[in-house]
């Protein structure tokens, strides 16, 4: 499973670097009035933020037993895919990219927290188990 979660990170990475790209470069919003209107959403573009770096940081964390790896991860990777869309869109950074940034680091914090409580209840199960056969 480690192998696996560690292949996929440099290809989520990519993925998501290629998607500012696409954006940018197709701009399928121009094209579509559907794509338009989805992306002026706000609770899809959180959506997709908690979606896409909670992906991420499940696979961080699968990948190595570091809690604090997928948090490290989504910041950075977070961070510079913000920053590509400044550059790629010509704005500076500001508050929509902390918020974005927030969310990203929202989802990793979750996903954290649930590997945690897992961890914790199957350690749990496991020593109530071997206690009934002792």
């Amino acid at each position: 499973m480690r192998r696996k979660a560690r292949a996929f990170l440099p290809v989520w990475i990519s993925a998501i670097l290629a998607g500012v790209v696409f954006l940018k470069v197709v701009r399928p919003d121009d094209y579509s009035p559907f794509v338009r209107a989805a992306m002026r959403l706000e609770a899809l573009h959180v959506i997709a933020h908690l979606f896409l770096y909670g992906t991420l940081a499940a696979a961080c964390r699968l990948a190595t037993r570091a809690a604090w790896a997928p948090l490290a991860l989504v910041f950075a990777v977070g961070f510079v895919q913000e920053a590509a869309q400044t550059v790629l869109f010509g704005r500076p950074m500001g508050p929509p990219e902390a918020f974005d940034i927030g969310v990203d680091m929202t989802a990793a914090s979750l996903v954290v927290l649930a590997s945690w409580l897992l961890v914790r209840r199957r350690r749990q199960t496991l020593s109530s188990a071997t206690g009934v056969l002792e």
